[in-house]
C-alpha cells in the first residue's frame, strides 16, 4: 500500500518504483521486475542507464532473471547494449547478430564495447 500510495503521489519519480522493485526482489521477482519496468518508464533515456546498471547489480544469478530484464529493457537501445555487456557470455551470445544493428546506432562507447564483446564471444566477427 505504501509503494501504491507513493507511486500515486510521485508520478513522475523513478526511484520509488525502482526502491519498490529492489523490497519485492527476495520475495516475489515478478512483482521486482514489474516495479522496475515502471521505473525504467519514468526516467529519461540517459538517466536511464544509471538505473538499469543498478538493476543488473542487484539481479540474482538467474538467466531467466536477467532475460526478463531485457525484455523490460525494450525500446531502450543503449540499455539492451548494456545487458548484453553484463550478461555472462552464454547469455549474449544469442543475442550478437540482433544487437549488432544497434550497436551501429549506440554512442562511440557502447559501439566500443559492443564490438570487443562480439569479438570474444565470436572471434570469426573480428574485422
Amino acid at each position: 500500500e505504501d509503494f501504491r500510495r507513493a507511486r500515486l503521489l510521485e508520478p513522475h519519480y523513478a526511484m520509488i518504483p525502482f526502491e519498490e522493485g529492489r523490497f519485492w526482489l527476495p520475495l516475489q521477482r515478478e512483482l521486482a521486475l514489474s516495479a522496475w519496468h515502471e521505473a525504467l518508464s519514468r526516467v529519461p533515456a540517459p538517466e536511464g542507464g544509471a538505473i538499469f546498471s543498478r538493476m543488473l547489480d542487484l539481479a540474482p544469478n538467474d538467466a531467466a532473471f536477467r532475460a526478463r530484464l531485457l525484455e523490460i529493457a525494450e525500446g531502450h537501445d543503449a540499455l539492451r547494449i548494456d545487458w548484453f555487456l553484463r550478461v555472462p557470455a552464454e547469455e549474449a551470445k544469442p543475442y550478437l547478430a540482433a544487437f549488432a544493428p544497434i550497436a551501429v546506432r549506440a554512442d562511440p562507447h557502447r559501439r566500443a564495447a559492443f564490438e570487443r564483446r562480439a569479438a570474444e564471444l565470436d572471434p570469426a566477427s573480428r574485422r
